[in-house]
Formats: structure tokens, sequence, C-alpha cells
């Protein structure tokens, strides 16, 4: 595991995952892909992305969301 790409894949796929969950309704679902997509965490950095998922966490009430919307 040196060149670390297992882990990356296995990042990557949790991104998916929580982007699935997170269209479904999942509101931890949605704050949790609203950070990776603004860290660049398994995916590409998305500052949009991130903006739009982490506001709809925070409207409906998710701890954390609005703090890291200050980041």
């Amino acid at each position: 595991y040196s060149s670390g790409q297992p882990f990356y894949d296995a990042i990557a796929e949790e991104s998916k995952l929580f982007k699935i969950a997170a269209d479904a309704g999942n509101v931890k679902s949605m704050f949790k892909f609203g950070l990776m997509s603004h860290k660049g965490d398994g995916i590409h950095v998305d500052k949009n992305n991130a903006i739009k998922y982490l506001n709809i966490a925070s409207e409906k009430v998710c701890p954390g969301a609005k703090n890291a919307l200050k980041k």
C-alpha cells in the first residue's frame, strides 16, 4: 500500500455512496458529501457543490453544517 491507491479508491467509493444518500435526502450524508467536496476528499474540490450540499444540510438543521459554511 505504499502508493496509497487502494486507500484513495476506498475514499472515492465512499464519496459516491455519500452522494447517493445525500441525493436521497439523508442529511448527514449531505453534510459529509459537502465537506468532501470542499476538501477534495476522494473527489475533486468543488466549492459550488460543497456550498449546495452544506446549505441544504444547514436548512435541515444538521449540526456543524452552518459552521462548515463559514470556513
